[in-house]
């Protein structure tokens, strides 16, 4: 019993380590990239809590990953787009 235990937490912190690895690969952002989209942000450039930001999407129940990230604040109503890289209204 102890050694199934022991798979099964070995197993457990592996599936973890990829699972973050995958997430911080998605929401890298590289610097020329980014200064780009900082130039053209209309709103206010900030730290988010978290990799959904203040990005567009249609999906309401999207899932986001649980890092800092920088992106464009367009305010109330309006969402950054990152096929324009410009703000529009919220679809």
């Amino acid at each position: 019993m102890k050694n199934l235990l022991a798979v099964m937490l070995v197993l457990f912190a592996c599936s973890q380590e990829t699972a973050n690895s995958n997430q911080a690969s998605q929401t890298e952002i590289k610097p020329a990239t980014q200064q780009s989209e900082q130039q053209q942000c209309t709103g206010e450039w900030r730290t988010f809590s978290n990799g959904c930001a203040d990005i567009c999407s249609a999906d309401k129940y999207r899932k986001c990953t649980m890092s800092l990230t920088d992106s464009c604040d367009c305010g109330e109503n309006k969402c950054w787009d990152n096929e324009t890289m410009q703000c529009i209204d919220n679809p």
